[in-house]
């Protein structure tokens, strides 16, 4: 090969290089689709838009009915494949409703069935110029439509949850079980609620007493959910918790060694932080099946003896950060 030809070769190359190079850095629009109508109107798009320097990416997507849970629920998904401009589409009787947003702003434009042996056709290459000539004015210097659009209200809703808790306390190497009860409401990924457990009495023995003593806590817990909301279509959470709670330790003396008095029966109690992580797994438009697991800080952890003729002989102290898990059925109507 002449000096012609691999100057030649090398131009093309460097032209291939700098043809990835831009396509790399061009913008990112996400396609929503929901159906087969909607996948033709994106493939409609995506001939459009070939020649612009653009990356198209495509998803599906179950969208809510209301056009504002539809905007959030878009913002979402263009969130997580990192895109500047998200389309998605709809129907309003024989129209076609085009909707497009970046950032704030949004577009909404009705495309009209054409009549005619062509109408579907004509109707959806009238939806693709649409989306074709937002991204040239956004190629250009422009924005997304005229005006900004605020995100919509999130409606506040019930949220509840009912399980099995086991605690690790450092006197049962099978933890100390009971069950776990949430009562609260959600506002978007935000959760609060009130919180309960109990776990029935469990034996802590020794050579200087047998002692019985439950678990009883109340209080409050507030949650974020990192992955998931509010895309209605996720079947997955993730989250973090951070609980707040007042523990009583009831306790009763079933026996006591020679010599020993047993102490008197009572509720010593303890302030108690939980943080923990949670995963949720849907398991219908309502119900979720969830796993928490965290540690409990026990900010005065009690102590449990008996009497001696000299004092008290402490039998048993409770861990001061005790481990926990949570596996519940959720309630959520989002």
């Amino acid at each position: 090969m002449g000096l012609c030809g691999w100057g030649m070769a090398i131009a093309a190359v460097a032209m291939a290089a700098g043809a990835t190079a831009a396509r790399a850095d061009a913008r990112r629009v996400l396609l929503l689709t929901d159906g087969d109508r909607d996948r033709d109107l994106a493939a409609r798009v995506e001939g459009q838009v070939a020649d612009l320097e653009v990356t198209i990416v495509k998803a599906d997507a179950a969208l809510p009915p209301d056009p504002g849970a539809q905007l959030a629920v878009a913002r979402a998904r263009a969130a997580e494949h990192r895109a500047e401009v998200v389309v998605w589409f709809g129907a309003d009787g024989d129209s076609f409703i085009v909707r497009a947003a970046q950032g704030d702003r949004v577009l909404v434009r009705r495309v009209g069935r054409v009549t005619g042996a062509l109408s579907a056709s004509a109707s959806i290459e009238a939806v693709g110029l649409i989306v074709r000539t937002e991204l040239r004015g956004l190629a250009a210097g422009g924005q997304i439509a005229d005006e900004v659009v605020p995100g919509p209200s999130v409606p506040l809703r019930p949220w509840a949850e009912l399980g099995w808790t086991g605690v690790l306390d450092g006197e049962n190497a099978r933890g100390h079980h009971g069950v776990a009860a949430r009562v609260g409401a959600a506002l978007g990924r935000w959760r609060a609620a009130a919180t309960f457990a109990y776990h029935p009495a469990t034996t802590l023995g020794s050579p200087l007493a047998t002692i019985r003593v439950e678990q009883q806590s109340a209080g409050v817990v507030a949650g974020l959910d990192l992955r998931g909301p509010p895309d209605p279509a996720a079947r997955w959470r993730l989250g973090i918790d951070l609980g707040a709670a007042a523990a009583r330790f009831p306790r009763v003396t079933t026996a006591a060694g020679p010599g020993l008095t047993p102490a008197a029966s009572d509720s010593p109690w303890s302030p108690v932080v939980t943080p923990s992580v949670r995963a949720a797994w849907r398991l219908s438009p309502v119900f979720w099946l969830a796993f928490s697991l965290g540690a409990d800080f026990l900010l005065r952890p009690p102590e449990f003896g008996v009497a001696t003729g000299t004092g008290f002989e402490r039998v048993s102290t409770l861990r001061p950060v005790e481990p926990r898990a949570l596996l519940s059925l959720t309630f959520d109507a989002s």
